[in-house]
């Protein structure tokens, strides 16, 4: 299974400076929960390698994956120069890392949104519009809801609460 996992606000707003402009604990443990694991890893750009809180070591407990076209030397996460250098089909993917968590940034989401071969879209969709510089791509007409979560809140600010759900879109490709 190759999946794609973000949080997003309603502004489609994943980061903003390098960060992620919310806090929702249960968010972080939902994101462990799903994509831990010995035979699940994560796939990422650079940038949000670097946002990691692990930062510079990888994400515990999941094979760890870096696309980057700086010369960067990882301990414990191997490096790709370009998404294209990626084969899914080979042993170890097939063998080794089935499940495969496309964890961001923006221009990882929008190489690997649209490929046929994306089983599921699991998106934390917050509802609230929030200043960033980082965005998550609209879903190819493709996707459709699987699976709408129920409504939780988190606490934005001192007075303030927002809700959010985890949704799974589908790959009606796959099908």
């Amino acid at each position: 299974m190759i999946n794609i996992i973000a949080a997003i606000s309603k502004n489609r707003v994943i980061a903003n400076n390098g960060k992620i402009p919310w806090h929702i604990p249960n968010d972080l443990k939902y994101f462990k929960k799903l994509t831990s694991g010995k035979h699940n890893a994560v796939l990422m750009g650079f940038n949000t390698w670097k946002s990691l809180p692990t930062f510079p070591d990888p994400l515990p407990n999941r094979g760890n994956f870096v696309i980057t076209k700086n010369n960067a030397h990882l301990t414990r996460a191997m490096v790709y120069k370009n998404p294209d250098d990626i084969d899914f089909q080979n042993e170890l993917f097939t063998t080794y890392y089935p499940n495969v968590w496309i964890c961001g940034g923006q221009s990882i989401y929008e190489y690997y949104i649209d490929k046929s071969y994306i089983d599921k879209i699991y998106l934390t969709e917050i509802d609230i519009n929030v200043d960033g510089d980082r965005f998550f791509p609209e879903l190819p007409e493709h996707f459709s809801l699987e699976k709408r979560g129920e409504k939780k809140t988190f606490k934005l600010n001192a007075l303030t609460f927002a809700s959010y759900e985890y949704n799974v879109y589908k790959n009606n490709y796959k099908s």
